[in-house]
């Protein structure tokens, strides 16, 4: 979902809009877990009780905010 050098502290209401629309239609969502927009997309997610998300990695997992 997005750049470990994104250093914003919070999801940018655009963003916020997009995945708010994904979740309202019970989509799953893939993200990464590199430090940046993805762990900031994974709290978001979290933060929101959604639980449809499949976490990507390479080699290993690094940071899962969910189950």
């Amino acid at each position: 979902m997005g750049s470990k050098t994104f250093k914003a502290a919070e999801v940018p209401p655009q963003v916020a809009e997009k995945i708010d629309e994904a979740t309202a239609r019970k989509m799953t969502v893939i993200v990464g877990e590199v430090p940046g927009a993805c762990r900031l997309y994974q709290d978001y997610l979290k933060s929101k009780s959604y639980s449809n998300v499949i976490v990507g990695h390479a080699k290993s997992m690094r940071y899962n905010a969910g189950s």
